[in-house]
C-alpha cells in the first residue's frame, strides 16, 4: 500500500533513532473501521514520534482530519472532525506491561513490530462514539410528519369475546370481606 503505513517496523530501532513518520492515510483502508465510518471519508494526517521513556520504546501519535459518521439520532451523515493526541509504551510481550511507565497508554507490538495503521486504527477506534450523534442537537432537526387520527370506529362486543378480568374487582371485593 502506498506510503509504507501498513508496514511493520521494528519499534526499537524507531525508538533508538528517535523517528518521526507522517502519513496520510486513507480511512477506508484502516482495519476495523469499514463498518463504523462512510467509505468517502478523507484520509487522515498522522505522525508518529518514537522514542524510548524509562527504557521501553514509546511514541506520541498525533492524528488529524475528519471522519463521516451517521447520527443515531436522526440517521443522518454528519463530520466529526478529529485532533487525537495520545503516548504510548510499545511492549512486545502483555508481561512487559507491569515495567511500563504508569502515566502512558500500552499498547502491544509483538515480536517489536508495529505498523503506523495499527497505531492511527486503534487512536480512531478509541475516539469514535458507540452511539454517534451531531454534537450540535439543532443540527438534527427531525421532520415533522402531520398524521391525521379518524374516530374510533363504533365497537360492537361479539357474542365470544373473551374477558378475563371482567369478574376480578368482584372477587377482590369477595377475598377481603
Amino acid at each position: 500500500m502506498p506510503g509504507g503505513w501498513s508496514k511493520q517496523q521494528d519499534v526499537n530501532r524507531l525508538a533508538d533513532a528517535q523517528t518521526e513518520l507522517e502519513y496520510s492515510i486513507p480511512v477506508s483502508d484502516l482495519p476495523g473501521l469499514a463498518d463504523k465510518v462512510s467509505a468517502d471519508s478523507g484520509p487522515l494526517q498522522a505522525r508518529l514520534s518514537f522514542g524510548r521513556e524509562q527504557g521501553m520504546p514509546v511514541v506520541d501519535i498525533a492524528v488529524g482530519g475528519a471522519v463521516w459518521l451517521q447520527c443515531q439520532r436522526c440517521m443522518r451523515r454528519y463530520e466529526q472532525p478529529l485532533d487525537l493526541h495520545s503516548r504510548a509504551a510499545l511492549l512486545q510481550s502483555e508481561e512487559d506491561a507491569d515495567r511500563a511507565p504508569a502515566s502512558l497508554e500500552t499498547v502491544l507490538a509483538p515480536e517489536g513490530r508495529v505498523s503506523a495503521a495499527a497505531l492511527v486504527n486503534e487512536e480512531v477506534l478509541l475516539a469514535i462514539p458507540l452511539a454517534p450523534r451531531h454534537l450540535d442537537e439543532s443540527q438534527c432537526a427531525t421532520e415533522v410528519v402531520a398524521v391525521t387520527v379518524a374516530p374510533p370506529a363504533e365497537v360492537t362486543e361479539e357474542a365470544d369475546t373473551r374477558r378475563p378480568f371482567a369478574d376480578l374487582q368482584a372477587l377482590l371485593k369477595k377475598g377481603r370481606a
